[in-house]
């Protein structure tokens, strides 16, 4: 008896003890768990902190430093899907297309209908000559199921972690399928497939009619094709959406003549008097219209040397610089052709949307402003100080601006007033 009070007592002394024991290891868990939350907690604050001081960064246009701050907002919270879409949006406007792409296929991992993204990443692959990769991106856009907040949105980035999309212009659900058709026909001419091209350059056209750019690229197609009345009123049709559109200018003073022709001609001017500076300049005109930027820039550069007293070799190499997406070259192109000839109203308004494509608002207003004071008949230089002035929470301004716009024949001026200024 005395042997079994013994043995009680022994267990439950061992109970008490392994009791404790397994008290204090389950605090010690507790405490361990609180310490993960607390340190999880604290990484998720400091990259949502990131990302909102990288936001703030690029709407001042310091994409670099934004690139660096989203990279480590990214370590902090790999799985926040808008973060990895603003760095893509970065490395795009850094010119680390490959880089922005990476950026742009984790996005779509997240989510693969994410409209923004399949476009960007599609207009990437057609930049760096990804051009089948490119057609099949922008065949998923056309096959993507439509919702109604599709059918009218924001062009441009969306800077927001609200979600709000801030944007250029007012697209609708047609326009928005066109830019799809002319990039898709785009990539296809590059492969040489010029009938799909042309349905696709069609139906651009069918579902926007007031872009210049879709009428220049078919116009060029029957141009090709020999179609030389046809190419001819298409690039009518561009001028008259837009007179100064330096492409279409150019192609209708080639119609009816053999494109590869003219280009080896001016070769030859070029090789056989190489000071002639007009010839570099028609020569770059020429490349510029087969979109090859680098190339025109480079002929604009000698023409430029050898005669620099020509305002409009500075305003088309800033064209050049622009396309290519050389924005500081771009603007330093129209300041000297604004020196050289400071009543052409065009420069100002060339100047003025590099700065709005820069985010240097006040600038871009300026520039339309003078603008419109040397041409005050043209409506798209109201409608872009329109965008301009709300960028800079100038509405009043903003709304007048795109009556004004409206006034002048600018149609596309309708939605952003409907959308920005609510009529009493």
């Amino acid at each position: 008896m005395k042997k079994i009070l013994i043995l009680s007592i022994v267990f439950f002394v061992q109970y008490l003890t392994y009791g404790q024991d397994s008290l204090n290891t389950q605090k010690s868990t507790d405490n361990r768990d609180k310490q993960v939350q607390l340190t999880e907690r604290k990484g998720t604050q400091q990259a949502r902190y990131l990302l909102k001081t990288a936001i703030r960064l690029m709407d001042k246009g310091l994409f670099k430093k934004s690139e660096f701050l989203l990279t480590q907002s990214i370590d902090l919270q790999p799985n926040n899907i808008d973060t990895w879409n603003f760095r893509a949006t970065c490395r795009e406007r850094l010119q680390k297309p490959d880089r922005a792409i990476q950026d742009y296929n984790q996005v779509l991992k997240f989510d693969p209908m994410r409209y923004a993204a399949l476009f960007s990443r599609s207009v990437l692959y057609y930049e760096t000559r990804r051009f089948p990769l490119a057609i099949e991106g922008f065949d998923k856009l056309l096959n993507l199921p439509k919702t109604e907040t599709q059918a009218i949105y924001f062009k441009g980035t969306n800077y927001n972690t609200s979600g709000e999309t801030k944007m250029d212009k007012i697209v609708s659900l047609n326009e928005q399928d066109a830019e799809v058709y002319h990039y898709r026909g785009l990539a296809k001419l590059s492969l040489k497939y010029k009938d799909g091209a042309l349905t696709d350059f069609n139906k651009a056209i069918e579902l926007n009619t007031e872009e210049p750019d879709y009428y220049v690229n078919r116009g060029l197609i029957y141009l090709e094709k020999k179609d030389t009345l046809q190419a001819i009123a298409d690039l009518q049709s561009a001028l008259e959406l837009d007179p100064e559109h330096s492409l279409a200018l150019y192609n209708l003073s080639l119609a009816g003549r053999n494109h590869k022709a003219a280009l080896t001609a001016l070769d030859k001017v070029v090789s056989i008097e190489d000071g002639f500076p007009s010839a570099y300049a028609n020569r770059a005109y020429a490349r510029l219209e087969s979109r090859d930027y680098i190339g025109a820039i480079a002929d604009y550069d000698t023409a430029i040397m050898l005669d620099p007293s020509q305002p409009e070799y500075f305003s088309n190499r800033g064209i050049a610089q622009k396309k290519a997406r050389r924005y500081q070259q771009a603007i330093r192109d129209f300041s000297q052709a604004i020196r050289l000839d400071n009543g052409w109203a065009k420069n100002y308004a060339l100047r003025g949307e590099v700065y709005f494509k820069t985010r240097k608002y006040s600038d871009a207003i300026e520039d339309f402003s003078a603008a419109i004071a040397y041409n005050p008949s043209k409506g798209n230089y109201y409608y872009n100080r329109a965008l301009a002035r709300r960028r800079v929470g100038l509405m009043a301004e903003c709304c007048s601006d795109l009556r004004q716009a409206i006034n002048l024949g600018t149609t596309s001026a309708m939605k952003a007033l409907a959308a920005y200024c609510k009529e009493k």
